[in-house]
């Protein structure tokens, strides 16, 4: 969505007791975490995949706790991203394990402009 100002704007507000941990990260799955555009981006791109799949970007037990669901988000890869479309590729940078090879949020939505 673009605004007035030629900005693009992406309002992010997703929980819920059983999945508020889909969107994470790897890197915000420690307890040391700080929180990035990087890391917003990946959240994204994963946002993006359980709505496309009815998936986790990883996979864990519906019933896994926490700790469980966080060591699974660091240490397992994501589930390959079988979208049809232009999304796929930019979904695959977005959730890329490499922040620094994450597109940036302006790279996002110049890409999403790209394909309306």
């Amino acid at each position: 969505m673009r605004t007035a100002t030629g900005r693009c704007a992406i309002k992010l507000g997703y929980r819920s007791r059983t999945h508020e941990w889909t969107a994470l990260a790897p890197a915000r799955a420690t307890d040391t975490a700080v929180p990035t555009q990087e890391a917003d981006v990946y959240a994204l791109g994963a946002s993006w995949f359980i709505s496309a799949t009815g998936w986790r970007h990883v996979s864990y037990p519906d019933d896994a706790d926490r700790k469980d669901q966080r060591q699974a988000i660091v240490g397992k890869p994501h589930r390959p991203i079988n979208v049809p479309g232009p999304l796929r590729p930019l979904m695959e940078g977005m959730m890329s394990r490499d922040p620094l090879l994450r597109p940036t949020s302006t790279d996002v939505c110049a890409a999403l402009h790209g394909m309306l």
